[in-house]
């Protein structure tokens, strides 16, 4: 050790080689090593750094700091020098005086995931995380208010986007190296990579809980619909800009897309890309690549990475379970092939694997019937929306040019936007405030767990699909009656009874087909032309037929619709699970109106508010077709192909050869969760008795199976209410 406590320079040191992932010598000395050190980039351009080339004033600029830093720099007494410094000098349009570290080349970096394992990030990757954009995904909770209800549930949006990164790089390098007429480059492969990783930086506090809370706020204003989708790209251009963190420095430099090309292929990568869809012209590949939007975002079928990690995740941090899953998932990935399938390339998967991504979606619904939407979860979200509601014109955060913004302005301004975080409820319940007073009470009703409660058990609305293959519990009869409209508008009944037998919608669909074969209902209303046959299930044996459309009861469920032109040909045959009135007043708005309606006509001495309550519809769905949007069996829509017949054959799984044991009746469900706010015994009492009298008057739409096997013991929400009060009629 010198004089002045500073460590003399080791014999023997290991030097810092000036390109990235490149391992160091072992061979060097001190008089080798005092030629060589690391280049910055105001040293050594982008390109010549990637093509590995100097030209002469490099050299002589390096030389220069080498011998700076041979007399500057001390030597610790390990074999590792310093850490090294920022650079007191700008990068153009830099406004941080400075050159970040972040604009710097990055290492990879191995990093250990809980539920893959070792997860490998490319220098591109390290550089995108280790920023203060990316880091606010620690801060956020991935399931929200969940872990109120499940304890473990408290895992971040960090971790997830590094799974997905993950799962993403397994899938597209597993494709590079079975398919390389593929042609997929190591710049695609870095796209996919960086897309899945960067997927979820729009997401606010709480998750999809901001998203209400924000689009709360913004309808009663006259404002449009925010979604968390649009965040993702415009947090990523500030995420690059204010790191300057230059894609060019990270892809091949005989790329030949250019930087602006892959980042739009990066973000359309995210939003992803729906089957038929026009090719955008900006992303510098081909259409032969459409499979690349299958990885990150799959609008086809919905079987992507990003489901399957969080699948993962979030039932191994709720439950604790090893393999949550049905199926492997890297022998998922593993299973995939490209295929060119009406006239677009789609991954496909083995047959052997339909029944392990039958069980992926039956997780999915299962989840989000048992975690995700847990009646409770849900009304502890709803406290929360309502604190931020209550706080929206307090808090405020450092947006653009250091300007203040209120939290739901937060969304139309990015700086502020990634500045957010669930320590939102946190700044709240500490703050001096007193315009936060009714806010920290509502606050404290949480952490005392006086939550919202449930008045009544949830019951099913009808599920919003094609009710032909509705099955009944067993064959019966159906006696109808009938009521036909003509084109002008009037309505006329037909007297007689339709007795058919049928066991299911689509049965009884072709037994009134039968029914009426023989009938010309021209003949007995002259220059009918075109009208409809409406025929609802009786009601009772002295129920009358509607007179109009509207006059519909809305117990009467309207099981068909036939539309006949003048020659008696069928031109529109539709199913319908109840009447169009019935279905429209189905809405939460509609619900809570109708409860107070009743609440006006029943309650005596109890005045029941709009405030006192809420009604939340809540939607869970096995999967949804690209085409309709209508909810279906996934499995349908997913190309399959058999290895042993024929490897680039796609095939489609008919539902004749699906296993009845292993296909659900239904593909989606809306449940009604009515909840009180007030803490007043009085009021919950009266707006039970409320929603169990508009259950009995909507009965006949409302589908209560659930109630067979409930999610949950249901308690009423007053101890004092002694009622008994048959919830069955």
């Amino acid at each position: 050790m010198s004089g002045n406590g500073m460590s003399t320079p080791p014999a023997k040191r290991r030097r810092r080689c000036s390109f990235p992932n490149s391992l160091p010598c072992d061979d060097e000395t001190p008089e080798k090593t005092a030629k060589v050190r690391c280049c910055t980039p105001t040293v050594l351009s982008s390109q010549s750094f990637l093509c590995g080339k100097k030209n002469e004033s490099d050299a002589e600029t390096e030389q220069a700091d080498v011998d700076a830093e041979d007399s500057a720099v001390p030597w610790s007494q390990t074999d590792n020098s310093t850490p090294a410094r920022d650079y007191k000098f700008s990068l153009p349009g830099s406004t941080l005086g400075f050159v970040p570290r972040s604009y710097q080349q990055r290492h990879q970096r191995t990093v250990c995931d809980r539920v893959h394992g070792q997860v490998i990030l490319e220098p591109l990757l390290v550089a995108v995380v280790d920023t203060p954009e990316f880091q606010r995904l620690r801060k956020l909770k991935q399931l929200g208010g969940t872990d109120h209800v499940f304890p473990g549930g408290t895992h971040s949006r960090f971790e997830h986007s590094l799974g997905v990164a993950h799962l993403a790089g397994l899938m597209v390098e597993s494709l590079q190296r079975k398919q390389p007429e593929l042609a997929i480059s190591n710049s695609d492969v870095l796209c996919v990579k960086l897309a899945g990783l960067v997927h979820d930086l729009g997401h606010g506090p709480f998750s999809h809980m901001f998203e209400t809370f924000v689009n709360r706020i913004r309808l009663a204003s006259g404002k449009s619909k925010w979604h968390h989708e649009a965040c993702s790209r415009s947090l990523l251009m500030l995420l690059l800009s204010e790191n300057q963190i230059l894609l060019e420095d990270y892809f091949p430099c005989d790329s030949a897309e250019s930087p602006a090309q892959q980042l739009e292929f990066v973000m359309m990568l995210i939003e992803g890309l729906a089957p038929g869809a026009p090719w955008p012209d900006n992303i510098g590949r081909p259409p032969a690549k459409r499979f690349l939007f299958d990885i990150v975002a799959n609008k086809r079928n919905g079987v992507d990475v990003d489901k399957l990690d969080y699948f993962h995740r979030d039932i191994a941090s709720v439950f604790g379970s090893a393999s949550p899953l049905g199926c492997d998932i890297p022998r998922l990935l593993e299973s995939a092939r490209v295929l060119s399938v009406e006239g677009e390339t789609q991954v496909c998967f083995e047959e052997k694997m339909a029944l392990n991504l039958g069980d992926i979606y039956r997780t999915r619904s299962w989840m989000h019937k048992f975690v995700y939407l847990h009646h409770t979860a849900k009304a502890v979200e709803t406290m929360m929306c309502d604190v931020l509601v209550l706080s929206k014109d307090v808090v405020e955060v450092r947006g653009m040019e250091n300007k203040p913004v209120k939290l739901a302005d937060a969304v139309e301004d990015p700086v502020a936007f990634s500045k957010l975080g669930d320590w939102i409820l946190d700044f709240v319940w500490a703050s001096c405030d007193p315009r936060l007073a009714e806010a920290q009470q509502l606050l404290a009703r949480i952490y005392r767990r006086e939550l919202y409660r449930q008045v009544v058990p949830c019951c099913n609305l009808p599920s919003r699909r094609d009710l032909s293959d509705l099955c009944i519990d067993s064959k019966r009869d159906f006696v109808l009656r009938c009521s036909v409209e003509r084109s002008n508008g009037s309505v006329a009944a037909v007297d007689e009874l339709l007795k058919v037998s049928a066991r299911s919608l689509k049965e009884l669909q072709g037994a009134v087909h039968k029914a009426l074969v023989n009938r010309s209902l021209e003949n007995d209303w002259p220059g009918l032309g075109t009208y409809q046959l409406m025929i609802f299930d009786q009601l009772d044996e002295n129920w009358r037929l509607p007179t109009s459309f509207q006059d519909v009861p809305s117990r009467a469920k309207l099981l068909l619709r036939l539309v006949k032109n003048g020659a008696g040909v069928v031109s529109e045959v539709s199913t319908f699970s109840t009447s169009a009135h019935a279905t429209a007043s189905m809405t939460e708005k509609g619900i809570t109106e109708q409860l107070l309606a009743i609440a006006s006509r029943q309650c005596q001495g109890v005045t029941l508010a709009k405030e006192d309550f809420y009604v939340q519809l809540v939607a869970i769905e096995f999967g949804k077709d690209a085409k309709t949007k209508q909810s279906c069996d996934p499995i349908q829509s997913t190309c399959f192909f058999n290895p042993k017949i024929d490897l680039n054959r796609a095939v489609f799984i008919s539902q004749e050869r699906r296993s009845l044991l292993f296909t659900p009746q239904a593909f989606s469900e809306t449940v009604v969760y009515i909840h009180s706010k007030s803490q007043d015994h009085k009021v919950c009492a009266a707006l039970r008795q409320v929603a169990c009298a508009w259950r009995r008057e909507v009965h006949g739409i409302l589908d209560d199976r659930s109630l067979a096997a409930p999610t949950n013991n249901f308690s009423p929400c007053s101890d004092d209410d002694d009622d008994d009060i048959d919830l069955s009629q």
